[in-house]
């Protein structure tokens, strides 16, 4: 089997200088329960990546799993009588297991629009629909920023889903799980990001780009009056952990000198690599190409060879689309053995 794959980003061993910082975070005694200064570190630098200034930091939330920084966002502004609006192949409504309706005791509102994103005339169709207690009131629409499609938004569209939300008196939550790959792809930095879109939450993904349980919640200009609300949530959703400077010591190792920028970039870089080389297989792209994802149209028998040779990646969606996604450590000899394997494969077709 080759020892590395086109399956998922998951897939990837942590990078070396989250490890360092675990390590170095081994030492001595420490509090528990994120009362350590590890973690007020961490949450000082991701404000200072996000551009939020060293005090903004009383609202982030580290937890292990993304599904538990999705929904802790969520919960956090939702009663139970309330919903959320996402688009129908999001994360949360279609991988997450009903985690937001069972843990979080919130209603999703699944969405139309192409390419994973959000079409705001059917949001404001859903809003139409409202009618008093006889029905759930929205409350949060979210945007997966990059999309299950590997599609990215734009500024112009996360702004147009902006003012949507401020016009309906709604909250925006970015499912930032990918969100490092979309700040390439842009071409801005984060805070840059945080000051044209006015998220009120985001779930900053730190897995993905080469943490090993590393995510984070956080809520913008929270309510003090309500502060300790994602706090108490976070423990009853099982998303309290005790040892918690092992969490937070990983964001020190990704955010310091811009390492989760980078190893984005170079995941970005070969998938686009990828694209490239691909094409020269035979093998038809069924959509553009924005982050570290490629979407691809094999035949079963096809694909089935290529799993036999060892290769690791999902059929997504639709019966001969295949997702082929590149991670931090993806190297140019991956693209290569893959492309060597198959264009045997795609050369005998008959059709």
């Amino acid at each position: 089997m080759p020892k590395r794959q086109f399956a998922s980003d998951n897939h990837a061993p942590i990078v070396r200088e989250v490890i360092e910082q675990i390590l170095r975070a081994n030492t001595n005694h420490a509090p528990a329960y994120g009362e350590d200064q590890i973690t007020r570190n961490a949450k000082l630098e991701i404000a200072r990546f996000l551009g939020r200034g060293n005090g903004d930091t009383d609202n982030i939330q580290f937890v292990p799993t993304g599904t538990g920084a999705n929904v802790l966002c969520l919960s956090s502004f939702c009663q139970t009588w309330e919903a959320v609006l996402c688009h129908e192949l999001s994360h949360m409504n279609t991988d997450e297991c009903a985690a937001p309706e069972l843990t979080g005791h919130l209603k999703l509102l699944p969405l139309t629009g192409d390419f994973g994103k959000i079409d705001l005339n059917h949001a404001a169709s859903i809003m139409n629909r409202v009618h008093g207690i006889h029905g759930v009131k929205p409350t949060v629409i979210s945007v997966t920023q990059v999309t299950e499609l590997g599609t990215v938004y734009s500024l112009e569209e996360l702004a147009a889903i902006r003012d949507f939300a401020d016009e309906h008196n709604l909250k925006l939550h970015i499912d930032g799980a990918r969100l490092f790959n979309a700040l390439i792809t842009l071409g801005i930095d984060a805070p840059t990001f945080i000051k044209h879109i006015r998220p009120d939450a985001l779930s900053l993904g730190g897995t993905k780009i080469g943490g090993m349980i590393c995510e984070a919640a956080y809520l913008f200009d929270y309510p003090q009056e309500n502060e300790l609300i994602p706090e108490y949530l976070r423990k009853q959703m099982a998303q309290l952990v005790s040892k918690g400077r092992f969490i937070s010591a990983q964001w020190l190792g990704l955010l310091r000198d811009d390492v989760a920028l980078r190893y984005a970039a170079k995941a970005n870089a070969m998938a686009e690599l990828l694209e490239n080389k691909i094409a020269e297989a035979d093998v038809r792209i069924l959509q553009k190409r924005e982050a570290n994802s490629l979407f691809v149209e094999l035949w079963p028998d096809e694909a089935e060879t290529l799993l036999e040779k060892g290769w690791l990646f999902y059929n997504f969606l639709e019966p001969r689309q295949y997702r082929l996604m590149t991670s931090w450590d993806t190297e140019e000899s991956d693209i290569d053995e893959f492309i060597e394997d198959i264009k045997p494969i795609t050369a005998a077709r008959t059709i």
